[in-house]
Order: structure tokens, then sequence, then C-alpha cells
């Protein structure tokens, strides 16, 4: 189907869309980040419910312990299925088993946590709140540990990623910093950057004339009175050397 101005088929409206996602090899890392975000945020609650003696609080990280669970079978149903595609050549694999294995177990512990916090929602003493508190920080003990190795598999092992680097050649340039004629950083000389050939040719002028060179900080000055060609003083700075420069006088 058509977008716009722009043709667009079907089966390519996610990679225009969201390329993002689209270049995800699985949907495992959609899911991920539910169950550690909520869990964690759960037990933050439950602790301060415990030390402020609130009960709304210990209530709202019940409801964060609930999602957090439905998050984690989505996270352990997504991985087994990119394990599956993955053959068992690819580099990591052993490492990938012992993150699958942390992790169902993680999630196991979470939802009978989970499923405790609800058949006892009602008549929740204070003995009961303090075992599922123990219960949601074990879980996340595992949790932080499993997810420690996942992201040993992403960074250390590049699995999950397409291993892909930018073309060479391809660079965008904003802001700043990026202006006509200016070096990158750590950049060697560029033709932008190099000062251009000197400029040999000087003027001369007949009376009182001053003579320009391309040498910096080389000036004659002559008076008009008594200078013959060839035969008045120069000075000369230090770096000229007249033998690499020849030049004519003026009567």
């Amino acid at each position: 189907m058509e977008k716009g101005i722009i043709p667009v088929k079907e089966g390519e409206m996610t990679a225009h869309l969201l390329p993002g996602l689209h270049a995800a090899p699985n949907a495992h890392p959609m899911f991920v980040h539910f169950p550690i975000a909520l869990w964690l945020t759960a037990l933050l609650l439950w602790l301060l419910a415990v030390a402020l003696k609130r009960d709304e609080l210990f209530s709202a990280g019940r409801w964060l312990l609930y999602l957090g669970a439905a998050g984690a079978v989505a996270s352990v149903a997504s991985g087994l299925v990119a394990t599956a595609r993955m053959g068992h050549e690819a580099p990591g694999h052993e490492l990938v088993h012992r993150h699958r294995d942390l992790m169902i177990t993680t999630a196991t512990l979470g939802l009978v946590v989970a499923a405790a916090a609800f058949v006892t929602r009602e008549r929740a003493s204070a003995g009961v709140r303090a075992g599922l508190l123990a219960g949601l920080l074990v879980t996340n003990a595992l949790m932080l540990v499993g997810t420690d190795r996942g992201a040993l598999l992403v960074f250390g092992y590049g699995i999950g990623t397409a291993g892909l680097t930018p073309p060479e050649g391809h660079h965008e340039h904003a802001g700043p910093d990026h202006e006509e004629g200016r070096a990158h950083p750590g950049a060697g000389p560029s033709e932008a950057s190099q000062p251009g050939p000197e400029p040999a040719a000087h003027q001369h002028e007949t009376a009182g004339h001053v003579h320009g060179h391309g040498a910096a900080g080389h000036v004659h000055e002559h008076g008009a009175s008594g200078s013959v060609a060839g035969e008045h003083p120069h000075e000369h700075s230090p770096d000229h050397q007249e033998a690499d420069k020849g030049h004519i006088h003026a009567p």
C-alpha cells in the first residue's frame, strides 16, 4: 500500500515507522525490562510500607508485583523462542543456557510470591508481609544475577545484535562543532586547515619604496635620496634568505 507520497509496501511498514524494532532479531528485548523495573519498584514500596507502616504503599507494591509477574512470563517465553532459533554453534551458547536457567528460576519464584500476595491480600498480617518481602527480596537478587548474564551476552558476545558497523564515509554534520573548514578532534591535518603557499611576489615603490616579501617580518625601507639600485643597504630578518628569493629594485 502507499503512505502519502512515499510508496511503502505493507511488509515494510515497520521498517519505515520503527526501524529499530524492525532490526531486532526477536521480541525478547521488548519484554525483559518490565519485570526488572516493576519488581525493583515493588520491593522499594514494600520496604517503605514496613518502615512507615503505610498500608497503601504495600497495596501499590502488590499491583506492581502482579504486573512484573506478567512481564516475566512474556520475557521467559520470548527468551525460550530466541534460544531455540540460535543454534548450538553461536558464540556464548553455554552462557545462554546459564542465563535461561537463572531467569526461569527467577520468574518461577516471582510468580509464587505474586500468587501468595494475591491470596493473602485481604488478611496480610505483619508476619505474612515480612514473608512476602523476603520472597520478593530473593527474587530481585536472582533477577539481578540473571540479567547481568544477559547483559554479558549482548555486550560481550553481541547476542541479539546484527554486529554491523556504519558504512565507511557515512558521516553526519550538525551543530557548531562541524563547521566548514574545522578539523575533527584527533584528526590529522586536512586540506581545509592547511595554509596555502606563501606569496613570493613583492612590491617596490620608487620614492621611499617599501619591499614586501612573503617571509614574515621582512620589510625594506629605502629613502629616495642617495639610493642606487643594487647598492642600498638592506636589513633582513633572520627568517629571510635573500639568495632564495631574488627581487628587482626600481631606480
